[in-house]
């Protein structure tokens, strides 16, 4: 998925504003769920879109989620649904059925207070936390003219609305520690770790003088090496793992 290689996945605290207002939402549907068995509610089924299984664990409890792609209404429309039930098949009316998407897309941790991400798509799709991230980063953007690596600061501003640069910019806003370890680096002994460190990925080209040059052409190493996507902290030299 986005930027995260295979058997990786990312976490988020349940404390961030939208996250939780979308989970509470989700928890009181859950508190107030409706009696399947109810064959007036029952009809309700096929237009669901997303599956939550509890999970009880050392004491603990997990939610899994899964968010199916297309409404069950949508999937069987025009087909004929048979079921078997003791050794007979039955024939079922499509408003009696829901498919459930087997994949889990993210479990909420409640013991840890965090979501676990493993289907982006899925995530984006509950949460709409792309939106959210955009926007905080377009209305926090002048945190960049404190770094003074930076030799302008231009390109970045110019390109906050694209995928690749404010969602890599979301992470670091919301690290406080990094933030201070940014501020704290001489933009020397960063040019120094970068094109130490950088595994080609920065030239002397990319600087004037001791400051980095940010273009549309090197503007996605730089969002990476921000966001410590390169697996590796280059301000305080040490790697690290995403």
């Amino acid at each position: 998925s986005d930027g995260l290689e295979d058997g990786t996945y990312e976490f988020i605290s349940l404390d961030v504003e939208v996250i939780k207002k979308k989970w509470d939402e989700i928890d009181s549907l859950l508190t107030t769920a409706i009696d399947y068995h109810d064959t007036k509610s029952r009809r309700l089924v096929p237009f669901s879109n997303l599956f939550v299984c509890a999970l009880d664990y050392n004491r603990h409890r997990y939610y899994l989620c899964a968010r199916q792609r297309e409404k069950s209404d949508k999937l069987l429309k025009g087909k004929y649904i048979f079921m078997e039930h003791q050794d007979v098949l039955v024939l079922k009316e499509p408003d009696d059925v829901f498919l459930m998407e087997c994949y889990v897309g993210f479990m909420i941790d409640i013991y840890e207070n965090k979501i676990l991400i493993f289907d982006k798509k899925a995530f984006q799709a509950i949460f709409n936390y792309d939106d959210y991230q955009k926007e905080t980063v377009k209305k926090d953007i002048e945190i960049i003219d404190q770094w003074n690596f930076l030799k302008s600061t231009n390109i970045i501003k110019d390109k906050c609305s694209q995928k690749n640069v404010y969602r890599n910019l979301a992470k670091v806003f919301a690290d406080e520690e990094y933030m201070e370890q940014i501020k704290r680096t001489p933009p020397a002994k960063l040019k120094e770790n970068l094109l130490t460190n950088g595994s080609g990925n920065f030239t002397e080209t990319d600087f004037d003088g001791d400051q980095l040059i940010v273009t549309s052409q090197n503007l996605d190493s730089v969002m990476k090496m921000l966001a410590k996507r390169f697996k590796f902290n280059f301000f305080t030299n040490v790697a690290e793992e995403l």
